[in-house]
């Protein structure tokens, strides 16, 4: 019985642990991780407004080619199909592609890291939720007295 007492100390911390990780790092940094994507996405839409506005207008382009070609410029997909044909729009391409795909790897990352911190909050959570379940159904166990026969 000892042992077993031992051992479910020990769960018993390490769930209580990532039940209090979990919820504290909700309540902690909810604002700041809001914020976070906000300006992320807000960064990653005004870049392609921008770049879909200058390219309609400079270049001529439809509204739809002049957001494809922002999109695969900002995605380093780029395609080729699309190419400015002015000089003024392959400097601003060349500006555009420097400032931009920096912010939007930044944006993303920063959509990205967040997604992660979310999904291994749930995962630890689940975690405590199966241990502390497992552990109470142990520690009844071992607490059960049965009368010698």
């Amino acid at each position: 019985m000892g042992d077993s007492l031992c051992n479910y100390d020990y769960w018993y911390i390490n769930v209580r642990l990532i039940k209090v990780w979990g919820e504290n790092m909700d309540q902690e940094t909810y604002n700041r991780k809001k914020i976070q994507l906000i300006a992320a996405l807000i960064s990653l839409g005004s870049l392609i407004i921008f770049g879909t506005i200058f390219f309609h207008y400079t270049e001529g382009w439809t509204w739809a080619s002049a957001f494809y070609f922002s999109v695969a410029t900002l995605t380093t997909v780029g395609y080729g199909d699309l190419t400015p044909a002015t000089d003024s729009g392959r400097l601003a391409v060349a500006i555009f592609i420097l400032i931009g795909v920096s912010v939007a790897v930044t944006a993303l990352g920063i959509i990205g890291s967040l997604y992660l911190q979310n999904r291994q909050i749930d995962i630890a959570q689940r975690h405590a939720s199966r241990l502390s379940k497992k552990l109470h159904h142990k520690h009844d166990e071992d607490t059960d007295e049965t009368p010698p026969q």
